[in-house]
């Protein structure tokens, strides 16, 4: 029996459907707030809960021999760190305090890159990188990590995986940004950006299968990404083609921009809002928020990688069939 906490989450929905897929994979049980109707009640045993309540995880890992540990409060923007410490922190340590006392042989923990926090170069972040979240978001699953880390553990394997931006059907985060995509026809772009590297949901429920399947060693950390890394503002482009809007396009030359975002960042630093990054875009700086994933596609040679403009195409194709864009 394998136990999957929010799995009726969005990429719970699709890490229990991996499963179900997984031939000898088993019962799987769920535990979430809230209970999933569509989910398949011959394959999955639902256990409506909180992982904050002790009484609760304790009775759904009883017979369970691995946690795949996926509920979190993920609210990006969110300013309210304890808001989110009572789920993202208090909450993994009540479930993998559970999972050690009923023995379970795995505890996989669904972290984030976002652990390593703003983007310190043009090279993708590694493993071994010092975590140095910024957001309150990115602080609460950075601590969660380290409560794994300081957990007594006995005999039950830990293995940690920090994903991407992770998108795809059923996440609503990049839906703004999409439809400002489909209503602005004229951009104007800064030579420097931000690469981002987003990891496609079904690539992370693959993924999750592929590690359950044959654990890594314990105390592992694994990065995980997608397709390749992109430009912020190419990644806009391949969302406006796959939305079929004519889009232009404008890139101001270095020499132009800098002056300007001297005096906007002068400006932004005196109204309490500093942005160290807007004078190194305007001289041409890429800043990456990638990841290299080279230590998990060497582990899990056979674990799937979308295209990006495959997994653009599914996202929109859902989102419109829903009537969100």
């Amino acid at each position: 029996m394998i136990l999957v906490t929010g799995g009726c989450g969005f990429v719970g929905r699709h890490v229990v459907a991996a499963l179900g897929r997984r031939p000898g994979i088993g019962r799987v049980r769920v535990l979430d707030t809230q209970h999933a109707n569509d989910q398949d009640e011959a394959a999955v045993e639902m256990v409506q809960g909180s992982v904050t309540d002790p009484a609760v995880v304790r009775g759904a890992v009883k017979g369970v021999h691995a946690v795949v540990h996926l509920a979190a409060k993920v609210d990006p923007r969110s300013t309210n760190l304890n808001d989110l410490r009572a789920v993202n922190v208090e909450g993994t340590r009540i479930v993998l305090a559970a999972a050690v006392e009923a023995r379970c042989a795995l505890f996989l923990h669904l972290s984030s890159a976002g652990v390593y926090g703003h983007p310190r170069g043009d090279r993708p972040f590694v493993e071994s990188d010092q975590p140095n979240p910024t957001t309150p978001y990115q602080r609460s699953k950075w601590e969660a990590e380290q409560v794994i880390k300081s957990t007594d553990v006995a005999n039950t394997v830990v293995n940690v995986l920090r994903p991407t931006g992770i998108y795809g059907p059923g996440s609503q985060l990049e839906l703004p940004a999409y439809r400002k995509v489909a209503t602005r026809r004229f951009v104007l772009e800064l030579s420097g950006g931000v690469i981002v590297h987003p990891a496609y949901v079904g690539d992370v429920a693959a993924a999750i299968c592929a590690m359950l399947e044959e654990p890594a060693p314990h105390g592992t950390v694994l990065n995980l990404g997608g397709e390749r890394p992109v430009r912020t503002e190419d990644l806009y482009e391949l969302v406006g083609q796959t939305m079929q809007v004519r889009r232009h396009r404008f890139r101001i030359p270095a020499g132009v921009t800098s002056p300007p975002a001297r005096v906007t960042a002068r400006i932004l630093a005196a109204l309490g809002r500093p942005e160290p990054r807007l004078l190194l875009f305007s001289r041409g700086a890429n800043l990456s928020a990638g990841v290299d994933d080279t230590a998990f596609r060497a582990r899990y040679p056979n674990a799937p990688v979308a295209s990006l403009r495959q997994g653009v195409q599914e996202h929109i194709n859902w989102a419109r069939n829903e009537g969100l864009l």
